[in-house]
């Protein structure tokens, strides 16, 4: 598979998720602006979203940068995060619903560090297909994974969210990072 076709695959259903996801935010009940309070969590948890799977979107961009073989295995690997991607609508929705109670924070984290994970093993088979090649995404991290365990053992009220708006920003920041570093060699 050309590395186009896999590119042009994963963007259009991330589009379509992402799409997805605004459409669950329900408009307000009356006209007025006090209404819009009602809408705080939900849009706070679609933000979280949007932004994590943007920075999954640019993750996958800068892994295929450079990219020349891409087996069997990585394209597999990709659908089967798609396959858990698409279930991040649902999980945002019942957390932007019931955002104090433990299940839907729970299945919140666990959406979070699934893709994260499973981003982890594609960037791992994409770096086997492709000796030698300088591949500067990461996905997991020790620190990351022990508090999203936290949070699925000892769930607290919008925990979930917190550790998904956390884990946003610490993907970019590594990137930020990396392309200083760059600038200065």
């Amino acid at each position: 598979m050309s590395k186009g076709r896999l590119e042009g695959f994963f963007d259009a259903i991330l589009a379509i998720i992402m799409t997805i996801m605004v459409l669950e935010i329900k408009t307000p009940k009356t006209p007025d602006v006090g209404s819009w309070a009602e809408l705080i969590v939900p849009l706070i948890a679609f933000l979280i979203s949007f932004f994590s799977l943007s920075t999954l979107w640019y993750s996958h961009h800068e892994l295929l940068k450079n990219v020349h073989n891409i087996s069997y295995r990585s394209v597999l690997l990709n659908i089967v995060l798609l396959a858990w991607v698409s279930l991040v609508p649902v999980v945002t929705a019942w957390v932007a619903e019931f955002p104090t109670h433990p299940w839907p924070e729970r299945f919140f984290a666990i959406e979070t560090l699934g893709w994260i994970l499973l981003l982890e093993l594609l960037i791992r088979s994409i770096k086997a297909d492709n000796p030698g090649i300088n591949v500067s995404v990461t996905a997991f991290a020790w620190w990351s994974f022990s508090a999203i365990m936290v949070v699925i053992i000892f769930p607290f009220p919008y925990s979930g969210l917190a550790i998904a708006a956390v884990l946003g920003v610490r993907i970019p920041s590594i990137w930020l990072g990396q392309a200083r570093r760059a600038r200065k060699q």
